[in-house]
């Protein structure tokens, strides 16, 4: 019976181990699609401004499934991603004054925002300067 314990003890012990690394990798893996669909979408972004001479319009913070869906798909991208563990009023955001955007995620790994943009901040928020790229 005690030797029946100490398998169970040490399978338990196992199993916890290997839950928490995979729970580390799931984390990596949202993170790395999360990078991944920002580009994609900055991509679809250019190809956009190429045609259009300006970026598609959006001078507050909104939702990039929300705001951007319509205009860049299907036509520069096939569906614009939505972020892999975010519901509600979370996920990835978008703003911009036509010449410059910004888009903003929130990676798992430091729950804090990142950010994607092409120069100065066009929506007036006063911690995108300090807010680290999307990546690195």
């Amino acid at each position: 019976l005690i030797e029946l314990l100490v398998v169970i003890a040490i399978i338990g012990i196992l199993s916890s181990v290997v839950l928490a690394s995979l729970n580390n990798a799931r984390t990596k893996g949202n993170d790395a699609r999360r990078y991944s669909d920002l580009h994609q979408i900055t991509l679809a972004l250019e190809l956009y401004r190429n045609s259009n001479t300006a970026y598609p319009g959006h001078d507050t913070a909104t939702q990039v499934d929300n705001s951007l869906n319509t205009v860049l798909a299907p036509t520069y991208m096939p569906k614009v991603p939505v972020d892999p563990t975010k519901t509600g009023g979370n996920g990835y955001r978008y703003c911009t004054n036509g010449e410059v955007y910004t888009l903003l995620a929130q990676p798992q790994k430091t729950n804090d925002w990142c950010k994607v943009t092409n120069g100065a901040d066009p929506c007036g928020w006063s911690a995108v300067a300090s807010w680290p790229t999307c990546g690195n």
